[in-house]
């Protein structure tokens, strides 16, 4: 992930490293930007445009460097995701943690869908929520494992018995930045976001 202000990717060593402050921070509008671009952007004017979405982000006229913060939060999840690409950290011993490549169109119609999951059974259902493949063995290990995952429901994939399937599956994007794919589900506001 990348500051939507100037395109160049975060750090988490900002406050120990000698060079720039790259901290993910919120704008209003959701969009990340590192800290150094906020600073920059607030002491030549009270505003930040996203780049992004366009959408203003103002800041109290009074604001120091070290109010920053309490304006422009801290995106706790971009930070933990940039820690754990920098330290190389693998979750693939966590069972209780998954997670779901995007479902793109298919290019080779003459093969069947493959479970997203497990990658080696052929697909059989479709989450209707997630937008994913899934065979019924993986749908269940998967949707049982989380309690916001539980209520998802499974579609028959048609012709799933058939072996020249040529089901193919669109990638959902978001309506409001069009160029995302809809990729994270806010379990508190109960919709699907890029």
């Amino acid at each position: 992930p990348d500051c939507s202000i100037c395109s160049m990717p975060f750090s988490v060593n900002g406050y120990l490293s000698t060079k720039s402050i790259r901290i993910p921070l919120l704008l209003s509008c959701a969009h990340p930007a590192c800290e150094s671009c906020i600073i920059s952007n607030l002491r030549m004017k009270n505003f930040i445009t996203c780049l992004v979405c366009k959408k203003v982000s103002s800041a109290m006229s009074s604001s120091e460097d070290s109010d920053i913060l309490s304006q422009f939060p801290i995106d706790n999840n971009l930070c933990g995701m940039c820690f754990n690409k920098s330290n190389s950290i693998s979750l693939q011993s966590d069972t209780q943690i998954g997670f779901i490549k995007p479902v793109t169109k298919k290019k080779d119609t003459s093969k069947a869908t493959l479970c997203n999951e497990c990658q080696d059974e052929r697909a059989d259902q479709l989450c209707k929520q997630c937008n994913a493949p899934y065979c019924s063995s993986c749908f269940k290990k998967v949707h049982s494992a989380a309690r916001a995952l539980r209520d998802h429901a499974a579609l028959p994939l048609s012709g799933s018995n058939d072996t020249n399937d040529t089901n193919e599956l669109e990638v959902t994007t978001c309506k409001e930045h069009v160029a995302h794919n809809l990729e994270f589900y806010c379990d508190q506001c109960d919709v699907t976001i890029c």
